[in-house]
């Protein structure tokens, strides 16, 4: 087990994709070029001072809300200092601040606060890869009813990644995830069924239907995609051009770009 959480060796940070990886049976998707003249660029230079007070500012207040206990905002410090953001840049404090965040939040976990639990899973995670050390608060989360938590636990089970695979465990995982609520829970599991690779799971497209129809309602882009492309290709129901419509134009409001494609190409 890593000792401590540290940042990797870069000026920024990645944003926690590997954790929420969007699967359908359509896609698979797991994760300023402006040029200026002079002239605009010494008329930005007030903006750009105003922006770096600004950074100075929430800097300040950061640093506060750490001192306080809060975790959340010895994060977003951690972060400020990394990229050198409103103070000097400084990957040791970056550091140490991480690990002050992680201190308190698995405080907070070790009392029964799932949510805690959840976002210590997610720091182990995210700040230094360690899905062995991050699994184990994400069981704990989970067995607290927190559906995000079942979620991590079933991707873990999945993939291997802090588990060894494990497509059964996965898929219970999953459900209960799903059950709580969790859009992205139950279009992994919609996948699961509507694909049939992932044995002891089987192909069951009624039940991949139901799954991605509640991870659409629930928000999940991929989902409404998926039933976007099942509509129009008529895979396991009759062809319904308008249903396809329906489910690709919601697929694009909420910000997948595949259901925006689809929906240009029948004309929408």
């Amino acid at each position: 087990m890593p000792e401590s959480i540290e940042f990797e060796e870069r000026s920024g940070l990645n944003v926690l994709r590997g954790v929420s990886g969007k699967r359908g049976a359509v896609t698979n998707k797991r994760g300023l070029k402006p040029v200026f003249v002079v002239a605009l660029l010494f008329l930005a230079l007030p903006l750009l001072s105003a922006q770096k007070e600004s950074a100075e500012q929430t800097a300040a207040r950061y640093q506060k809300g750490c001192i306080s206990g809060n975790p959340a905002d010895c994060i977003h410090l951690a972060e400020a200092y990394s990229a050198g953001n409103g103070v000097i840049q400084d990957v040791d404090r970056a550091n140490d601040l991480i690990q002050q965040a992680a201190n308190l939040y698995q405080k907070a976990c070790d009392g029964g606060d799932t949510t805690a639990c959840l976002l210590v899973g997610d720091m182990w995670y995210k700040y230094a890869k360690a899905y062995d050390t991050a699994t184990p608060f994400y069981r704990k989360a989970c067995e607290g009813d927190n559906a995000t938590g079942c979620y991590r636990v079933g991707y873990a089970y999945e993939y291997g990644l802090g588990a060894a695979q494990d497509n059964a465990q996965a898929a219970e995982f999953y459900q209960k995830a799903c059950d709580g609520g969790n859009a992205d829970a139950c279009n992994e599991l919609g996948a699961m069924y509507n694909l049939g690779l992932n044995a002891p799971v089987t192909k069951d497209q009624a039940r991949a239907l139901d799954l991605f129809r509640k991870a659409c309602g629930l928000g999940n882009s991929t989902s409404c995609t998926t039933l976007g492309a099942i509509y129009e290709n008529g895979d396991g129901v009759p062809a319904d051009k308008a249903q396809a419509i329906t489910y690709y134009r919601k697929g694009c409001t909420l910000g997948d770009s595949d259901g925006c494609d689809r929906l240009k190409k029948l004309g929408r």
